[in-house]
């Protein structure tokens, strides 16, 4: 029997619904009657919004796949309409838990939607239809800048294991240079921060979001509907993005973060002309324990240092384990691509899935 594991919260709180029975439909259409709905509260914890990067990032931290696919490939009409930076993100929802369900996934939620102004007219193009091509004659680049200070022993190990792994199945790879990527964290948070702050200031109780129970006046009701319903996070980001579309600190900080992203994507798009693919580390570490950095919200934020360029460049990426560190702990890897590149994605994601054996050691 394959599960699948959503939430009833997303369908419940969302504006648009029109996704998700196309998404059941799909894996029921490829696994018939062996599907089953699994509801998963993930969420009911807090109910403050959360933003994709803390909902979806502990995927880099376990032995999941996650694909972080083009912006413009989903409509993005249902989803909160906190960052655009942010993106949809595809954790694989089976417990086989192989691309080529993840792919299913895609291919069912990508499309234009004439309500979604960032979404794109594409004719279709099935996910899955280089997954058994595999990778020889492909070039592989290995940014030198995920390889640096701060990244652990384990989680350097394994990454550069499965890149021998893909040369060993015949890909061509090589050192590149990505020196902006430096500076892509930092501006990544401004930007989001900044996000967050203009476009979730339309939930204050009146027409979007959590409306409190009692208030005296209009004022009362856009403070305590906002306290009450943003979360810890949501409310440091507003805080923060605010600060620096404020006067005198808009080109100070905001504008700088925007030249930096300018930067990320050319030195991008430059790598990504000389190779098929980059591969390197999904996080610095592998996982830590359960309540070990919340109290220092910097801490958390340097977990993302390796995801967050892909956001900054508008990249798709796909997340996958490849190894385990000296306590068992799952090592993660993700490839990037050039813009629209997700068939080919999953097509080297397959390969480097056979030759670290994952899958045999997950039935075992």
């Amino acid at each position: 029997t394959t599960r699948l594991v959503g939430s009833e919260m997303c369908i419940r709180d969302s504006s648009y619904t029109g996704v998700y029975p196309a998404l059941v439909q799909a894996f029921a259409d490829a696994f018939g009657d062996g599907c089953q709905w699994i509801n998963r509260e993930d969420d009911a914890a807090d109910k403050g919004l959360r933003t994709s990067k803390l909902q979806y990032g502990p995927a880099r931290l376990a032995p999941k796949y996650r694909f972080d696919p083009q912006n413009e490939l989903l409509n993005h009409v249902q989803a909160i309409p906190e960052l655009k930076t942010e993106r949809l993100t595809l954790s694989a929802l089976t417990e086989a838990d192989i691309p080529a369900y993840n792919a299913l996934v895609l291919d069912a939620l990508a499309g234009y939607d004439r309500r979604d102004s960032t979404s794109v007219k594409r004719g279709y193009i099935p996910m899955d239809r280089e997954l058994n091509a595999g990778v020889k004659g492909l070039r592989i680049g290995l940014p030198k800048e995920f390889f640096g200070k701060g990244l652990a022993p384990a989680v350097k190990k394994q990454v550069l294991r499965a890149a021998k792994l893909l040369e060993k199945e015949g890909a061509t790879v090589t050192e590149v240079s990505i020196p902006s990527l430096d500076y892509a964290l930092p501006a990544y948070y401004v930007i989001s921060s900044a996000e967050a702050s203009s476009n979730l200031a339309r939930f204050d109780g009146v027409r979007y979001g959590h409306r409190t129970a009692e208030y005296q006046d209009l004022e009362e009701l856009y403070l305590k509907s906002r306290s009450e319903g943003f979360g810890p996070e949501v409310k440091r980001r507003i805080l923060l993005g605010t600060y620096t579309l404020s006067a005198g600190y808009f080109d100070a900080y905001y504008k700088k973060a925007l030249q930096v992203r300018t930067l990320v994507i050319r030195d991008m798009e430059r790598v990504l002309e000389q190779c098929d693919a980059l591969l390197g580390p999904v996080a610095p570490t592998t996982a830590y324990k359960l309540g070990e950095k919340t109290a220092s919200p910097l801490e958390m934020y340097l977990g993302d240092i390796y995801t967050v360029p892909v956001n900054i460049a508008g990249i798709p990426a796909l997340s996958l384990p490849c190894g385990t560190d000296e306590a068992g702990l799952p090592v993660g890897a993700q490839l990037m691509g050039k813009v629209f590149s997700e068939p080919l994605l999953y097509r080297i994601g397959a390969v480097l899935e056979r030759a670290t054996g994952y899958v045999k050691k997950e039935a075992e």
